[in-house]
C-alpha cells in the first residue's frame, strides 16, 4: 500500500513463493514455535541429518501424523522439522 501511494510499483524478487503469499494475503495464523520443542526436534532428526536418511527421519513424521506428509518437501528439513513440531 505505501509504494502505491508513493506511485511507484513494487518488484519482489528472490525467496520464496511463502514470502510472496505473505505479501499478498497477510502472515499465516500458524502456531508459534515452542523453543524447547523445536530443540528437541532438532536434535532427534540430526542423527537423520548425519546418515542423510531422508526417508528414516520422514518414517518420524508418518508415524505421528501420516496425513502431513504428502505436503512435505523432499530433503525440505525445517518443514519437516516444523510439521514435527506441530
Amino acid at each position: 500500500d505505501e509504494a502505491h501511494e508513493r506511485g511507484v510499483v513494487p518488484v519482489v524478487v528472490g525467496g520464496s513463493c511463502m514470502y510472496l503469499d505473505w505479501l499478498v494475503h497477510g502472515e499465516p495464523d500458524a502456531a508459534k514455535s515452542d523453543p524447547k520443542v523445536a530443540e528437541e526436534i532438532e536434535v532427534e532428526l540430526q542423527q537423520f541429518k548425519d546418515a542423510l536418511d531422508w526417508d528414516g527421519a520422514l518414517a518420524l513424521l508418518i508415524d505421528a501424523d501420516p496425513d502431513r506428509t504428502p505436503r512435505i518437501v523432499r530433503n525440505n528439513w525445517r518443514q519437516l522439522a516444523r510439521q514435527l513440531e506441530a
